[in-house]
C-alpha cells in the first residue's frame, strides 16, 4: 500500500479497496452486512472496507 499522489492526507490507496468498490458499485442491490462480507471476500480492514464504500457511491454516482 501507499499513499496516492493528490489525495487527502490518511488517504491509503490500495488495489483491494479500488476493487471492492468496483465490485459493490456494481450490485444492483448491496449485500448486507456489507462490512463483514467485504472483509471476508478482499481481506480489508474495517477502515479499508468503510473507504471501498465511499469509493463505491463515488463510482455509483457517476454512472447514474
Amino acid at each position: 500500500m501507499s499513499t496516492a499522489p493528490f489525495s487527502p492526507p490518511g488517504y491509503v490507496y490500495s488495489e483491494a479497496i479500488d476493487a471492492a468498490a468496483e465490485w459493490l458499485a456494481s450490485q444492483p442491490v448491496a449485500p448486507s452486512p456489507i462490512i463483514p462480507i467485504m472483509r471476508a471476500r478482499f481481506g480489508l480492514t474495517v477502515v479499508e472496507a468503510c473507504q471501498a464504500c465511499r469509493e463505491a457511491g463515488f463510482i455509483s454516482g457517476r454512472t447514474q
